[in-house]
């Protein structure tokens, strides 16, 4: 059923109408209230009931997808359905500083389903971690001048949570959110330094309002992510001001191999970079790493699937991107991959960027990326470019440009021969023209892989709710109807705990949440903001 944006209040009244739900469904009502939850196996007759369902459906009822945030961005009555689209028009693309957002989830919006590597690969490439600083105020504030606890862009696309953990913000900046796009968790961020000498631009012109955003780790696996970040760019009106930290990874070599030939005596290292390694109980390498950990970069190398497998296989989206892949080193499960880690600051990002620009070319990092940029056309001969972070080329080609004469070997027998390393040839880590020749398919979606997680963190925020709305009864601020939808809400969550088996760390958490007066009143004070916000904007007055 397509509906369109002019219709969309009526959806609720029509959902007797639409067919073919998905497997499970949660149901809110379109006014606020109790949702109902439960499996949907069939379609909604004219009667509204469900044979598997314990209760009847209202017709002004709709469904949201159960591991959604709670319905603050879903106020519209929009159908969502479990593959994250909607039955929404599409709405045209966005542009914000060369980045394009699309509102849009529908299926036909969607990047195009690409199929598994059928010829093996020896490498997978990635991002593992996109942490930035952004410039521009975007954190609303009440009345009393308190930021709110949680706001909304993009017509509630895009989702701000105040983070219970960090809700007196970090050392550095005064406020930590959770991202939310479209439902899912898809960043944190920072925000408000609290030196003004972090924001401080050239004398007399005052300070500039900078947050430092961070991507979730699964949403880098995913294709199209680099979308998201231009969603969260264009949706909070900020602009990026420097990029802080960037790792590439490889994975698939014979990394640790190699580092057992260098300490071996076997090869010898170019450059002056100081290793270090760690090493297994049975005295075998079982880590290592290329210069320091405190400077602007460093390379770092070690079993991936063991560190998978002692963190309880919770990563399993990057196992899949070695299945989609056909990673030869994986072997459908049997194989142990290696990985190869890039890590790269604020100020090595920076060097990056001049030398791709032409200037700075006499630093190490400068010098690294002109030979680079000379060898078979080039592939990071342009200026560095956030847009081009899906490319596999182009990750290679930063990959390689940074480890020129910082993690490269000569043979050593070689040497010995010659006396001289400039005659020896150099032996790389990764063999960098397999990527000139191969672009590996990405996972079209990734999930965060723990879905308790995801039910824990919708029913701690419907708890909280519940007793935020407890503390204004008792202010004789509740009349009947609340309190029942209170009450109902308040069942409801305790069913969905016991589904979930979670029902023990449930009753455990209702003392905690009562306790937490602090955010029942800064609910209070993001309804009343919200209401303040929507009656300014059509022009409203209170009846008194």
């Amino acid at each position: 059923m397509a509906v369109n944006t002019d219709t969309e209040k009526n959806i609720v009244n029509q959902v007797s109408s639409i067919k073919d739900y998905p497997s499970n469904c949660l149901w809110r009502p379109s006014g606020g209230g109790a949702p109902l939850y439960g499996p949907c196996a069939g379609q909604i007759t004219e009667e509204k009931y469900l044979p598997t369902f314990p209760f009847s459906i209202p017709k002004d009822y709709y469904c949201i997808r159960p591991d959604f945030f709670p319905a603050l961005a879903f106020t519209k009555g929009l159908h969502v359905r479990m593959d994250g689209g909607t039955d929404e028009s599409i709405t045209p693309y966005k542009s914000n500083g060369g980045y394009n957002y699309r509102r849009s989830t529908t299926d036909a919006d969607k990047e195009p389903e690409t199929p598994v590597n059928t010829a093996p690969s020896r490498y997978c490439i990635n991002i593992d971690w996109f942490e930035a600083t952004l410039e521009g105020n975007w954190l609303p504030r009440n009345e009393v001048g308190d930021p709110l606890s949680v706001v909304s862009f993009l017509d509630g696309d895009l989702v701000l949570e105040r983070d219970p953990a960090r809700w007196n913000g970090t050392q550095h900046y005064q406020y930590g959110y959770n991202i939310y796009f479209h439902g899912e968790p898809v960043a944190t961020i920072i925000t408000h330094p609290r030196n003004a000498i972090m924001g401080r631009t050239d004398p007399g012109e005052g300070t500039r309002a900078l947050s430092q955003l961070r991507l979730e780790n699964h949403i880098l696996y995913r294709q199209g992510w680099t979308k998201i970040y231009a969603a969260i760019l264009y949706g909070l009106e900020v602009e990026l001001n420097n990029i802080t930290r960037l790792d590439v990874s490889v994975d698939g070599g014979e990394f640790l191999s190699d580092y057992r030939q260098l300490i071996a005596g076997s090869y010898k290292k170019l450059g002056r970079a100081k290793h270090s390694c760690h090493f297994t109980a049975k005295d075998e390498v079982e880590g290592f790493y290329i210069g320091s950990r405190s400077s602007d970069r460093y390379v770092r190398g070690y079993s991936k699937t063991s560190e998978i497998s002692q963190a309880g296989g919770t990563k399993t989206y990057i196992v899949d991107a070695w299945k989609k892949a056909n990673l030869e080193a994986y072997d459908n499960g049997a194989g142990k991959v290696e990985r190869l880690e890039l890590v790269l600051k604020a100020k090595a990002i920076a060097q990056m960027e001049k030398g791709l620009a032409g200037q700075g070319i006499d630093g190490p990092i400068g010098d690294a990326l002109a030979v680079a940029a000379l060898i078979d056309g080039g592939p990071i001969a342009e200026s560095f470019d956030v847009k081009r972070l899906e490319d596999d080329n182009y990750l290679a080609g930063i990959m390689r440009a940074n480890l020129e004469k910082f993690y490269q070997f000569v043979d050593a027998g070689e040497l010995a021969r010659t006396g001289n390393i400039s005659r020896c040839a150099r032996i790389d880590a990764v063999d960098w023209h397999i990527f000139e020749a191969e672009q590996l398919h990405r996972l079209t979606t990734t999930k965060k892989p723990n879905v308790i997680w995801a039910v824990q963190r919708r029913i701690t925020f419907d708890m909280l709710e519940y007793y935020a709305k407890r503390a204004r009864r008792g202010a004789g601020l509740f009349d009947q109807k609340e309190l029942q939808s209170a009450e109902e809400a308040f069942h409801f969550n305790r069913e969905l705990a016991k589904s979930y088996g979670v029902l023990d760390w449930f009753e455990k958490k209702l003392k905690y949440w009562a306790k937490q007066r602090d955010f029942h009143g800064a609910m209070e004070e993001a309804r009343a903001a919200a209401k303040h916000r929507q009656d300014n904007a059509y022009n409203l007055q209170s009846v008194v």
